[in-house]
């Protein structure tokens, strides 16, 4: 059984630089919180686009998967979005399958994030449901001390 998270940017807007910026900045600490935890914890590890190489965080773009076996799609999300991804109703519309596997809390933080510095530009969607969704949601009020991430980020639940 698939298991994905669905976002939808609005097609008329690229995030501005100061708020990729933002996105950038928190993302990359959110990678290093992990780093260190799955360093003292012998966990899973992140990878670039294809279960290896190293994800990449510039300012065109960020895209990780996990590593080895523990990958299964990447996420990929940029900074200005073209035609050739899917459009509907005015949005850009894009999802990674996670199988739920342990870096599926990731790609859920990086969402949250999204969602935090773009608000109304983002629409997250998820095949999971709010038990799936609340480690992600403490753990990002936590790191980041962001006060409005709920689970009413996520549009469908």
């Amino acid at each position: 059984m698939s298991y994905a998270h669905y976002w939808h940017i609005r097609n008329d807007k690229n995030i501005d630089d100061e708020k990729w910026n933002l996105i950038i900045k928190d993302v990359k600490k959110l990678f290093e919180y992990f780093k260190i935890q799955n360093e003292k914890n012998d966990g899973f590890q992140l990878a670039g686009w294809n279960g290896h190489d190293e994800p990449i965080i510039n300012d065109n773009e960020i895209s990780f998967n996990g590593k080895d076996n523990d990958s299964c799609e990447s996420i990929i999300i940029y900074n200005k979005y073209n035609y050739n991804h899917p459009i509907t109703e005015n949005y850009y519309s894009d999802f990674c399958k996670t199988a739920r596997k342990p870096y599926d809390i990731v790609v859920q933080m990086v969402l949250l994030i999204f969602k935090h510095h773009i608000q109304n530009d983002i629409i997250i969607n998820s095949d999971g449901n709010d038990t799936d969704w609340i480690n992600a949601i403490e753990l990002t009020k936590e790191i980041f001390n962001y006060k409005d991430v709920s689970k009413e980020y996520i549009s469908n639940l």
